[in-house]
């Protein structure tokens, strides 16, 4: 069984079949914390590879690796130069940074192939075996976060990323995963509750300028916002599941019961926060962009927003999108305490 999509000069492949076998420059090992080995990948990886591995990351890591990060070993008698022993989250039900901590594990691996100068990897599917992460959601994510590397990183050198599947159903899953990225048209605005075209940062810390842009799918998709109505016609609420700020972005649609609805004011939640208003006002879905004098100035006072006049200020004052971001964090932290 094989798939595959070409991305710029890159190429990434669903392959069925043992990953201890793949003539690659780099293999993906699904460690633990510990890099102790165990069972799965990791123990058919170190049997295959020899002592020389477990010799290796016992001498180069004795603290071991934390979960979302991968450290790299030589591969031992495997047919490969490189071992990237990743660590993925175990599964607690998708509200303890899940998401973050599996894309950050993929992600890390393909840091690690383009610092190597590597032009393969193979990755099996993180996760997903004795750790119990869903393999649906979980290989969305590899599937996407491969991509996306690859598309932002067209210099990495990376020619060819495989994921090697255990068995025919996991290939299936990933085949689904894989489909949504080749076929992005044929997809749902959104995945939950009939919502679309929200837009979301997830800033970190205070004086952090680093900033991730997301859609409301994939917010969702990965758990990190979750949106509920409230029963009263001009607001919603929202969970923030991540332990990032979520900045949303004013200005778009949410479908929302019977109408569409437009966030009135630029909106943070704070780390973890559930059931944080979403002030909004209804409009007809044919005139939707014709917001006008409905921009709902009453809600800038609120220590949970940030106005979009404030944000405009900020972008004339400083001419500089990096500065208006840092602005931001520095709200949410006053906004914090």
């Amino acid at each position: 069984m094989f798939n595959s999509l070409q991305i710029g000069n890159s190429t990434l492949e669903l392959v069925l079949g043992d990953i201890t076998e793949q003539h690659v420059d780099a293999i993906v090992n699904a460690a633990n914390a510990q890099l102790a080995g165990g069972g799965g990948v990791d123990g058919a990886i170190h049997r295959r590879g020899g002592v020389a591995i477990m010799e290796e990351t016992r001498r180069n890591y004795p603290s071991g690796c934390p979960t979302g990060s991968a450290v790299p070993t030589r591969a031992g008698n495997l047919p490969a130069k490189y071992v990237f022993h990743a660590v993925g989250p175990r599964w607690h039900g998708g509200r303890s940074g899940e998401v973050e901590a599996l894309r950050s594990a993929y992600r890390r691996c393909m840091e690690l192939a383009a610092e190597k100068k590597c032009d393969s990897i193979a990755f099996p599917s993180i996760s997903t075996g004795a750790y119990g992460y869903p393999i649906d959601m979980a290989a969305t994510i590899a599937v996407k976060t491969i991509a996306d590397f690859l598309n932002e990183k067209p210099e990495s050198g990376i020619k060819t990323v495989r994921i090697c599947l255990f068995s025919g159903n996991d290939f299936k899953v990933y085949e689904t995963a894989l489909g949504k990225i080749k076929n992005p048209s044929n997809v749902e605005n959104s995945t939950q509750n009939g919502y679309k075209n929200l837009s979301v940062y997830l800033i970190q810390g205070n004086d952090t300028v680093r900033r991730e842009y997301v859609t409301l799918e994939e917010a969702m998709e990965r758990q990190l916002l979750v949106i509920h109505e409230t029963g009263n016609v001009g607001e919603l609420s929202a969970d923030n599941n991540s332990k990032h700020y979520i900045f949303i972005m004013s200005g778009d649609i949410v479908k929302g019961g019977r109408q569409d609805r437009t966030i009135a004011d630029d909106t943070i939640l704070k780390p973890r926060a559930t059931k944080v208003p979403l002030h909004s006002f209804c409009v007809e879905q044919s005139r939707w962009h014709q917001r006008g004098h409905e921009s709902a100035a009453q809600f800038a006072s609120s220590k949970e927003m940030l106005s979009n006049r404030q944000l405009r200020r900020a972008a004339r004052s400083e001419r500089d999108q990096g500065r208006v971001w840092h602005e931001v964090a520095k709200y949410q932290y006053v906004a914090s305490n």
